[in-house]
């Protein structure tokens, strides 16, 4: 499927059973359209095949999760909700395998974290209130 560079841009797309075949050529197409693309399947193996080349560095997607916090905790805070985000960095999970099962372990894509680490899903399978408060969380 082949869209212009820019066709797609400011509209919204969902594209069901986006891991393979019709789904995934259809959900890559309109992303490279300039649409922004949610994609869902039965697993979260294809998903990643589908997703890791429009994934945003790590960086600026960190730095939109922040700015949306703070913007909904000033928003919502009046009305006594709190509002909190996690950012541990480059966690390894499936959808960027290939970047941390490299034979150096994906040195290349953690040299600026500062704890020089890949995270880890588990650390953070604990109550809410522990995660500052353990070296497990760190």
């Amino acid at each position: 499927m082949t869209l212009d560079q820019s066709s797609l841009a400011g509209k919204k797309a969902l594209v069901t059973g986006a891991s393979r075949g019709i789904g995934q050529v259809i959900a890559a197409a309109f992303a490279q359209a300039g649409a922004g693309v949610a994609i869902s399947a039965r697993g979260a193996h294809g998903l990643a095949t589908t997703a890791a080349p429009f994934l945003p560095p790590s960086g600026a997607a960190q730095g939109a999760v922040v700015s949306l916090t703070k913007t909904l905790a000033t928003e919502w805070g009046r009305a006594g909700v709190r509002v909190n985000a996690l950012c541990p960095g480059w966690t390894a999970t499936e959808l960027n395998r290939m970047r941390w099962e490299t034979p150096d372990g994906g040195q290349a894509t953690i040299a600026n974290v500062p704890t020089g680490r890949w995270a880890r899903p588990g650390r953070w399978a604990a109550p809410p209130s522990s995660w500052p408060a353990t070296p497990r969380r760190s």
